[in-house]
C-alpha cells in the first residue's frame, strides 16, 4: 500500500532531522510492501507560531489542497503527522480513503494499553503564552471523549530551543533523560501510558526503541508508529471489506456539484487538481 504522510510545514531548520529520523522510523515498522511518502506543503505554518488559531487559518488551508492530491495520485491512506492535526476533519468529509492522524491514532492505542494516560509535551517558544501549545490537544481529547483518562500533561525540562539544539546535534540521550523524568510525574498523578505528544520528541524516542518509562514500567506510545501502524490496519480494512468511515453525519460528505461550485466560487481548482 502506498501511504501520504502529511507534516504541516516545509523543509526548514530542524525539520531536516525530524524528516530524516521519520524516514528511519518508517524504515523500521511500516509492512514490507508500504511505502511512505512524507509530503509537505510550501509555506504551511511557523512553527514556533503554530499554537496561535490565528495562523493556523492561514495554514490550514494550504494543508489541505497539498492533502486533497493524495486520491489523484493513487494513494491508499492519509496521515496527518502533527499532533494537533489540521483539516483532520475535513479531509475525513471529503475524500474518499483511509485518513486518520498520529494523535488520535496514539491517544486510543494508548486506552488499550492503560486506564489512564499523560501527554508529554516540549515547552511553548519563549514568544508564545506558556502551555497554549498544549489547547489543541486537551481540545482533541474532549472531542474524542477521553479527557477523563488523561491526568494531566507535563514539560520536557528542556527549553524549545534547547531540545532543538540536542536533536540537531544527535544527542538523543539528554531528551531522554528529561522526558523520563516528566513522565514519572505523571504516574505520580496515576497515569499508566504516557504519550509523547510533540512530532520530533516522540520519534526521538521511538528510534531507540523506548516503549517504556524504565522506573515506573509505563508504557510509552509514538505517535508515529500508532499512526502508521493504525493507517495501514484503516486501508486493509477498506481494500478488503468497503469500510470505510460512517457518513451519516459527522463526515457526511458534500456532492461533488458543490464542492465544485464552491471551489469555483473561490478560484480554487477541481478537486484533485493543482
Amino acid at each position: 500500500m502506498r501511504l501520504w504522510y502529511q507534516y504541516p510545514g516545509p523543509l526548514l531548520g530542524i525539520r531536516g532531522a525530524v524528516f530524516e529520523l521519520l524516514e528511519a522510523l518508517f524504515a523500521r515498522i511500516k509492512r514490507p510492501e508500504t511505502t511512505l511518502v512524507i509530503r509537505t506543503p510550501q509555506r504551511g505554518a511557523r512553527a514556533a507560531l503554530w499554537p496561535h488559531a490565528y495562523f493556523k487559518f492561514y495554514a490550514y488551508r494550504e494543508i489541505f489542497e497539498t492533502i486533497q492530491r493524495a486520491e489523484v495520485e493513487g494513494f491508499d491512506g492519509v496521515l496527518i503527522g502533527q499532533s494537533a492535526e489540521p483539516v483532520l476533519s475535513e479531509c475525513k468529509e471529503v475524500l474518499r480513503i483511509p485518513v486518520t492522524g498520529i494523535f488520535e491514532s496514539a491517544i486510543h492505542l494508548a486506552t488499550q494499553l492503560g486506564e489512564r494516560f499523560g501527554l508529554v509535551t516540549i515547552p511553548s517558544p519563549p514568544e508564545v503564552p506558556a502551555g497554549k501549545h498544549v489547547l489543541p490537544l486537551l481540545q482533541n481529547l474532549r472531542k474524542y471523549g477521553l479527557a477523563e483518562r488523561c491526568v494531566g500533561w507535563q514539560e520536557i525540562g528542556l527549553s524549545s530551543a534547547a531540545f532543538n539544539a540536542a536533536v540537531g546535534r544527535g544527542e538523543r540521550g539528554v531528551v531522554h533523560e528529561t522526558f523520563f523524568l516528566a513522565a514519572r510525574s505523571l504516574v505520580a498523578q496515576g497515569a499508566e501510558v504516557i504519550v509523547p505528544a510533540e512530532t520530533l520528541l516522540s520519534v526521538t524516542l521511538a528510534i531507540d526503541g523506548i516503549v517504556a518509562e524504565p522506573a515506573t514500567g509505563a508504557a510509552v506510545v509514538d505517535l508515529v508508529t500508532a499512526g502508521v501502524k493504525n493507517l495501514e490496519v484503516l486501508v486493509e480494512l477498506h481494500q478488503k471489506t468497503g469500510l470505510l468511515r460512517s457518513r451519516a453525519l459527522t463526515y457526511a460528505r458534500p456532492s461533488d456539484a458543490a464542492i465544485a461550485e464552491t471551489r469555483a466560487a473561490f478560484g480554487l481548482p477541481d478537486l484533485g487538481a493543482g
